[in-house]
C-alpha cells in the first residue's frame, strides 16, 4: 500500500499502517501516534565496511525469488532528486542534493538550538549532519518530491 506516494508497513500487533518517511500512524488503532525519529546513515558499502570491519549483514538467500539487487520500481517514472531531511525536535529543514553540490563544502546551519555541519559526497551521492554537540541528530535521505507533502513547513536549504 502507498500513502502519499510512500510505502506503508502493517504492524500485525496493533493493527496500525505506519508511513515510513511521516514516522506516524496514518490508519489503525495508533493512527496519529508518531515514532520516535532515529539518526540513519545513508553511504556506500565500501566506506561502512571501512569503517565498521565486525559489521554483520543479512542474507540474500532468503528462501524467495527476488533480485534484492534491482529496483523493483525502476521502470516507473518517478521524481529521483535526493534530499536530506534534518530533524530537531519539532522542527525539519530540507537539504536537496542539488543545493548541497552547489555549496562546495560543508555547510553549517542550525535548528533551533542545535547547530551541525552537513557533509555532501557528489561522487557517492550520500550527505550526512554532525550536531556540534556530538549528540545524534535525527536525519534521513529521501526524494525531494516524497519529503515536501510529509514536512510541509520545512524551509528546503538554498545554496547561496
Amino acid at each position: 500500500m502507498l500513502y502519499q506516494r510512500n510505502l506503508l508497513f502493517y504492524d500485525r500487533q496493533t493493527l496500525s499502517l505506519w508511513s515510513q518517511v511521516g514516522g506516524v500512524a496514518v490508519a489503525g488503532p495508533l493512527a496519529g501516534t508518531h515514532l520516535p525519529m532515529l539518526p540513519v546513515t545513508e553511504t556506500t558499502w565500501k566506506d561502512w565496511r571501512s569503517a565498521h570491519t565486525n559489521t554483520e549483514v543479512l542474507s540474500f538467500q532468503t528462501g524467495y525469488r527476488r533480485d534484492y539487487g534491482r529496483d523493483p520500481y525502476a521502470s516507473w517514472s518517478l521524481d529521483r532528486r535526493l534530499c536530506l531531511v534534518v530533524i530537531a525536535g519539532p522542527q525539519a529543514r530540507i537539504y536537496p542534493f542539488a543545493q548541497l553540490k552547489k555549496a562546495r563544502g560543508a555547510v553549517e546551519d542550525a535548528i533551533g538550538d542545535r547547530s551541525f555541519e552537513i557533509r555532501f559526497n557528489a561522487s557517492s551521492q550520500t550527505a550526512h549532519a554532525a550536531a556540534q554537540d556530538g549528540k545524534p541528530l535525527a536525519q534521513f535521505v529521501s526524494f525531494l518530491v516524497d519529503a515536501r507533502p510529509f514536512y510541509p513547513h520545512a524551509p528546503v536549504f538554498k545554496s547561496k
